[in-house]
């Protein structure tokens, strides 16, 4: 059916809309699609980091085989510590409490962006685990650093 000028000519265009469905990141809805695990650091096959669950503050992130790597996160509002990320340290009593997750974390192939409110509703932040693997204006050398960029 395909000669070989016509097999080539087919893969090079299925690679070319692959590569381009990759660059184009389009963003999940969260209220469509519930991920089995969220990408926080992903660099190689070698270092990558997932979120195996929905709420970032119920258990530890880890490397795809499941072993635990402990990222805890904490930011100071007006004097007072609340976790956003990482689970309440069992041998911590009355360690800070856990900002409110809204909703699931969306996601593309270069980031992972979650909102979070403090108990009272006064404040929002919102983090964004960036890898720049895709970034178009970077050069080599920026783009073979070992880092995600948290923002």
């Amino acid at each position: 059916i395909f000669d070989a000028m016509g097999l080539t000519s087919l893969l090079l265009v299925a690679a070319a809309l692959l590569s381009a469905v990759a660059a184009a990141g389009a963003a999940v809805p969260s209220s469509q699609m519930r991920a089995p695990a969220y990408p926080i650091i992903t660099r190689s096959p070698y270092m990558n980091v997932w979120l195996m669950g929905d709420q970032f503050t119920q258990d530890w992130v880890r490397y795809w085989p499941g072993t635990v790597k402990a990222i805890f996160g904490q930011i100071a509002i007006d004097g007072t510590v609340y976790r956003w990320m990482g689970p309440q340290q069992k041998a911590v009593k009355g360690g800070p409490p856990s900002m409110n997750q809204q909703g699931l974390p969306q996601f593309t192939a270069t980031k992972t962006h979650v909102s979070f409110q403090d108990p009272a509703a006064r404040i929002q932040l919102d983090v964004e685990f960036l890898n720049p693997a895709l970034a178009s204006k970077m050069s080599f050398e920026e783009l073979s650093r070992p880092v995600t960029y948290i923002r």
